[in-house]
């Protein structure tokens, strides 16, 4: 958000109304400086994290080289109640974050010995370092206000296959690049249900080669109309348009993410879109293994892809997505694959986002090489 000059350190927050940010000295530590957030659903006072040094910000991000006070507790770390559930410290940019799978990363900081806390979290929230009598990180203590939840660390994880060897059975798995190639244009027909919001969709994707992607969707509640929704990239600039909301252009990353999802052989084109792709674990997806691998653009946000231990099928896609001012989560799962035209195409998907919720998308049918021509994927 462009913050504008209200007077004294208090400015104005985007275009948003009864939104202001102020900086001032902080209330305990009149040498430090807080954030005094206002908006209309109540304000917050926002503590500023230390500024990195050469202790906790090492050049490279990569938690090999980190050598910070949390070195220690970086890693992965499975729930002794969930099954499948997993969250991860690891380092971004010199900084230790907690991840939570489908959440924003939390930025750690030491409380006291073996006490870590998340700024940007409430006070009740904290994270508990267990330990073994030798001193070895065992196990990390989530504590909240809904309870306390344990985690114990993960074994270190040898994946038994390279990434360009897991990358290759997949394309495999999803048809070949040969059967990919052939393929110029994609057409599918969709209905979907916004489980959360009573609101369900009919819609139609669409996709050509090299790297052109629309869909557009139908609102109905109650059984009526309730408006449209239209997303495109047409291979250089994108956005989104509605018809109950001002027409939205793809900038930054958002734009960057739509140029990697939008290349029609992207399975493929692996190599070119990714800077770096890295297998991290093994994960559960529903009740089938999953390979965990992270994918990283040269200017987009990264992708997390769950590729099946049995099929290498692609199970379920982990993101960031940007949408005006705001980003967010993204979780996208995929089933019920089928045949078409050589290739395997997820019939049914569900992404899960936190302020759409989960939305159910049923393919009804996929057609490949018809004409479509470019205006399709242009602002109208």
């Amino acid at each position: 958000y462009k913050l504008s000059h209200a007077g004294g350190r208090r400015y104005k927050i985007g275009e948003l109304p009864g939104y202001f940010a102020t900086f001032r000295a902080a209330k305990d530590k009149a040498e430090e400086t807080e954030l005094y957030l206002e908006q209309p659903q109540g304000n917050f006072t926002l503590k500023k994290t230390k500024t990195a040094d050469a202790t906790t910000a090492p050049a490279s991000g990569a938690s090999a080289e980190y050598a910070g006070p949390l070195k220690e507790v970086v890693g992965s770390y499975d729930s002794e109640s969930q099954q499948g559930r997993t969250i991860e410290v690891s380092v971004k940019d010199g900084k230790v974050f907690l991840v939570v799978p489908g959440q924003p990363p939390y930025p750690l900081s030491e409380r006291s010995k073996d006490v870590l806390f998340s700024p940007a979290l409430p006070d009740a929230y904290s994270l508990g370092v267990r330990r073994d009598e030798k001193g070895a990180v065992t196990g990390l203590l989530l504590k909240q206000p809904e309870g306390e939840f344990a985690f114990k660390r993960a074994p270190e994880f040898k994946p038994g296959l390279t990434a360009d060897e897991l990358m290759a059975k997949a394309i495999e798995a999803a048809g070949g690049e040969a059967a990919w190639r052939r393929h110029k244009t994609m057409t599918a027909t969709l209905e979907a249900r916004l489980e959360h919001q009573g609101v369900t969709a009919e819609g139609r994707v669409y996709a050509k080669a090299p790297n052109m992607a629309a869909q557009e969707l139908t609102l109905f509640a109650l059984g009526k109309k309730i408006g449209s929704f239209r997303e495109f990239f047409d291979g250089a600039a994108g956005g989104e348009e509605a018809s109950f909301m001002p027409f939205r252009p793809k900038t930054g990353k958002a734009l960057a993410d739509a140029r990697v999802a939008s290349d029609f052989y992207g399975l493929v084109n692996w190599k070119k879109l990714y800077k770096t792709v890295e297998i991290r674990k093994l994960a559960k997806v529903g009740d089938e293994d999953a390979y965990v691998v992270v994918m990283k653009s040269e200017d987009g946000n990264p992708v997390t892809a769950y590729f099946s231990t049995k099929t290498f099928l692609l199970l379920r896609r982990d993101t960031l997505a940007s949408s005006g001012p705001v980003t967010q989560p993204v979780v996208e799962k995929f089933s019920d694959y089928r045949g078409v035209d050589g290739v395997m195409i997820p019939f049914t998907q569900t992404s899960s986002t936190p302020s759409n919720g989960d939305t159910h998308i049923r393919l009804k049918e996929v057609r490949f090489d018809a004409d479509v021509p470019d205006k399709v994927f242009m602002k109208k």
